[in-house]
């Protein structure tokens, strides 16, 4: 698995913004707690709708392309 995510976090404090990358827990089919990738946050394009954006969880990584490990 890549370490794209630490990596982008440390590029992020040490570039002095006041940002940081979005990584959601999220539990597998058994239980078990993961917090390994980044959530893709989207807006609306029609503001009059009632529909609230959706967010992405990505099968690879955004930076690397590295397929994520299929957790179960």
């Amino acid at each position: 698995m890549c370490d794209c995510i630490a990596e982008m976090q440390k590029a992020l404090e040490e570039s002095g913004k006041n940002t940081m990358l979005d990584i959601p827990l999220t539990f597998s089919p058994n239980g078990q707690l993961h917090a390994n990738r980044v959530m893709i946050s989207t807006c609306k394009r029609d503001e009059k709708k009632r529909e609230k954006p959706i967010k992405l969880l990505p099968s690879y990584c955004p930076f690397c392309g590295e397929k994520y490990i299929e957790t179960t």
